[in-house]
């Protein structure tokens, strides 16, 4: 679910995988993981990730998800 959401919301706001990564302060290779489903961000930057789209974790990620966090 994450990795479709996060692509989604990224779509949605006009945001360039690099646009995305500047505002949470990480690197354009860690989006791109996070869209191919090969990692999940940190909390922190999971809570960066919720303010800049207004969502809740909840909206982005699974149960499943959020306990490998």
């Amino acid at each position: 679910m994450f990795k479709e959401r996060i692509r989604e919301l990224r779509s949605k706001n006009n945001y360039t995988q690099d646009d995305l990564a500047k505002k949470l302060n990480i690197s354009r290779q860690s989006i791109s993981k996070w869209e191919n489903g090969l990692s999940y961000p940190t909390r922190t930057s999971l809570n960066l990730i919720c303010e800049v789209f207004n969502v809740h974790i909840q909206d982005i990620m699974d149960q499943d998800e959020v306990m490998l966090i």
